[in-house]
């Protein structure tokens, strides 16, 4: 029996702080760290950037560029969830980046209809499968 249904899809996308150059050199330390220490080294790393780092960008905002090139973070209206994006964004063993176009095409591709973008960003999606 084949169901369709609806399906949500959001992925890193190219050129956006994921992206990042310093995002890659922390994931591959974080990395290296796990079998020793599990996730403790980036759980203290998020919460010590938003904590300490991010209060400080927010009154200095025009030294938040350089900054982030050092230490990225993830700075969003909530506390909680900059915690919990600047972990997901350091700890990833695999992460790719994509455009626009490409992801469209992969759901095209797979059968989903009503490929609409979402409030996510460029590379969100919601669609369905008839």
């Amino acid at each position: 029996m084949n169901v369709g249904g609806w399906f949500g899809l959001s992925v890193y996308q190219k050129n956006s702080y994921y992206d990042q150059p310093v995002l890659k050199f922390y994931r591959k330390l974080f990395s290296l760290l796990k079998p020793l220490f599990s996730f403790i080294p980036a759980i203290v790393y998020s919460y010590m950037a938003i904590t300490f780092i991010r209060p400080i960008l927010q009154r200095f905002n025009f030294m938040k560029s350089k900054i982030s090139k050092c230490f990225p973070f993830v700075d969003l209206p909530d506390k909680n969830w900059s915690i919990l994006d600047t972990f997901d964004s350091i700890t990833p063993t695999y992460a790719s980046t994509h455009d626009r176009s490409e992801v469209f095409e992969w759901l095209s591709a797979a059968g989903f209809q009503d490929i609409k973008p979402t409030k996510w960003g460029k590379t969100s999606f919601l669609v369905r499968k008839p």
